[in-house]
């Protein structure tokens, strides 16, 4: 599932770009109230917004309490770009194994 955020700020940015050729992402940083390396940031799904950079982004774009907090719960959710299939499963014994002090060491000797 993609980022509500960062898609609201996709389509809004593409609107404003269609306005406007020459519109860039330093403008829409400026407009928006973010600063622009953050914005970036979160565009390339390097980042997630704060609470603060979210409320910012609901005042701007004059988004309702119930879509305010939908983005709010968005970003709480699961750290970007992580799916359930980036995950590795571990039995309860193959996590013993690994998660003991001395393993990596005796790995490392042989």
């Amino acid at each position: 599932m993609e980022n509500l955020a960062r898609s609201l700020l996709l389509d809004e940015y593409a609107e404003r770009r269609d306005r406007n050729p020459l519109y860039s992402v330093r403008a829409f940083a400026r407009d928006m109230g973010i600063n622009r390396t953050t914005l970036s940031e979160v565009l390339t799904k390097k980042r997630t917004l704060s609470a603060k950079n979210i409320k910012k982004l609901s005042n701007k774009l004059s988004l309702s309490p119930l879509e305010s907090q939908a983005l709010v719960d968005s970003q709480k959710s699961k750290p970007l770009g992580m799916e359930d299939e980036d995950y590795l499963k571990l039995m309860d014994d193959e996590f013993k194994l690994i998660s003991d002090w001395y393993y990596f060491p005796i790995l490392n000797l042989a």
